[in-house]
């Protein structure tokens, strides 16, 4: 019942993946990554795959103070992004399991990092090598859904790309 709930809500997150990387500026995508978030956290709180769960729900929060700084145009203070990866790290310390516990890691930091970008399209370019780092991590955790989920988020993205590329 919780692979089927698991999936559920994986599915919901593949629509509204595709549904984020069509965004024109980083307010937007923000907020629909926040949405996006929501059904992540579900689905691996169904797969108990917790370091991707930790990670996610500190992604949440990130996400949450992003979108905040960007509705009032202002810069993020850097302590902030310093507490964010303190928390991915310690997340890390209690839910290692296997070298692979990394992965949701280092997509964590280096999404943080990358979301200082000002450039949406930047952005985008570093979500698709994220996306192939969770296709990895999904297989190791049996989340089919998630990897046809990553494959159309490249694919969405790469689309999205070349249409903003073509203005």
């Amino acid at each position: 019942m919780n692979i089927i709930l698991a999936n559920v809500f994986g599915f919901i997150a593949l629509l509204i993946s595709i549904y984020m990387y069509q965004a024109k500026n980083k307010k937007d995508l923000f907020l629909r990554q926040l949405i996006y978030t929501f059904f992540m956290l579900v689905e691996f709180l169904f797969l108990k795959a917790y370091i991707a769960l930790y990670i996610t729900l500190i992604s949440f929060l990130r996400s949450l103070l992003y979108y905040n700084y960007q509705k009032h145009n202002k810069k993020i203070p850097n302590y902030y992004l310093v507490f964010i990866i303190m928390l991915f790290l310690i997340s890390l310390f209690f839910n290692y399991k296997s070298v692979f516990s990394i992965i949701p890691l280092l997509i964590g930091i280096m999404y943080t990092l990358t979301l200082l970008n000002k450039n949406v399209n930047k952005i985008k370019i570093i979500c698709i090598v994220l996306s192939f780092l969770w296709i990895i991590y999904y297989l190791i955790i049996q989340a089919y859904i998630s990897i046809i989920k990553s494959i159309i988020d490249i694919i969405a993205i790469v689309y999205s790309l070349k249409k903003d590329f073509k203005k």
